[in-house]
């Protein structure tokens, strides 16, 4: 079974503080984003954001999500990343680049499978074009939503919401 095969089989689904999710992948990248001397800036609401999710899985998409918006962002600037409740109440997780953005022709085959924007950055970076269509897998199969919002020039900004516990 491959990987995009893999990423609707949930196990281990529990209540889950998504602000140290985020923060051990925060961690996990600093290295990164400083040899590309970018800034991280995470930010969470007071109070612990709760949300029912194999960690696993969550963790691959936050990963994902980070790893993108560094590979993206242009030097000096900064990635930030926001863990707190969506209007709708659900938890949310958001980041945000300053990048290149993507351009609108691009923004319907996003999620599709091994798809790669066109954009000279990324032409730096090695990938096979899967992180984002898993990711819309596995917040798909937590019941969540995942969208995001780019335009050339100004960056991209990727969320998703996953369920509360209970």
């Amino acid at each position: 079974m491959n990987s995009l095969e893999q990423a609707n089989q949930l196990s281990g689904l529990a209540s889950t503080n998504l602000c140290d999710l985020v923060r051990q992948s925060v961690n996990r990248h600093k290295d990164q984003a400083e040899d590309l001397k970018v800034d991280l800036v995470f930010q969470y609401e007071k109070d612990p954001i709760l949300g029912f999710v194999d960690s696993q899985k969550i963790v691959q998409v936050i990963d994902t999500f980070i790893s993108n918006a560094l590979k993206f962002s242009h030097r000096h600037q900064a990635v930030e990343i926001f863990v707190g409740r969506h209007p709708n109440r659900l938890p949310m997780v958001m980041v945000k680049d300053h990048g290149q953005g993507i351009p609108h022709a691009e923004h319907e085959r996003i999620f599709d499978p091994f798809y790669q924007t066109n954009g000279e950055p990324h032409r730096k970076f090695s990938g096979l074009g899967i992180g984002l269509a898993m990711a819309k897998e596995i917040i798909t199969a937590h019941g969540g939503e995942l969208w995001f919002d780019s335009s050339p020039g100004t960056g991209s900004t990727f969320t998703f919401t996953v369920q509360n516990p209970g």
